[in-house]
């Protein structure tokens, strides 16, 4: 399988014909600062709240360990997969703020 990633093109997933994959979004490194359900990101004493989404509406939430199933590959056609992100920051300082997530790719 190959995965390529890029914030304006989606997760490219591409596998051999009859592969059936699962993309799982693993826990981010400061989830545990912020409610159950919500990842966060952090500028190294602050935090803030997001969530991430399978939809541009922002409607289908994936959570930690939720999975984006994706269909039986029949062509030599990449599938994407697109993550969309809400954040909460309602009273945060302003700064940069970051989080890594793991991510799965199993078949």
């Amino acid at each position: 399988a190959v995965v390529n990633g890029g914030s304006a093109t989606g997760i490219e997933v591409l596998c051999s014909n009859g592969v059936t994959p699962t993309f799982t979004l693993g826990t981010g490194l400061y989830d545990g600062s912020v409610a159950a359900g919500s990842y966060a990101m952090s500028n190294g004493s602050e935090y803030i709240e997001y969530k991430l989404f399978t939809d541009s509406d922002r409607n289908t939430q994936i959570v930690q360990n939720g999975t984006v199933a994706l269909t039986e590959f029949t062509t030599a056609t990449a599938q994407t997969i697109e993550l969309f992100a809400k954040a909460y920051g309602t009273s945060s300082t302003a700064g940069s703020y970051s989080d890594t997530i793991s991510v799965t790719l199993s078949w």
